[in-house]
């Protein structure tokens, strides 16, 4: 968070106070990006799961498929469906 504090000119605490304000986490919101570049590269292109995961940043399939299913509801391989 760090990187991101200084970059739009605020200190961690004053950021971390303003995403929890919104009643999310930095790092909750963060994941929320991920999985919606996720759901794009699964609509749009012709990738697998597993080239998906490596894309928006996650070490497994299985991270994804269990952040995915927290948001989305869904598994990545039911959303494809």
């Amino acid at each position: 968070m760090p990187l991101y504090s200084s970059k739009f000119s605020f200190n961690d605490r004053s950021l971390s106070r303003l995403f929890y304000a919104k009643g999310a986490s930095f790092i909750e919101y963060l994941q929320y990006l991920r999985i919606l570049k996720c759901t794009e590269l699964l609509s749009e292109n012709n990738m697998n799961i597993n080239m998906v995961a490596v894309s928006a940043g996650y070490e497994s399939v299985t991270t994804l498929s269990n952040i995915f299913l927290h948001f989305a509801g869904l598994r990545p391989s039911d959303y494809i469906k």
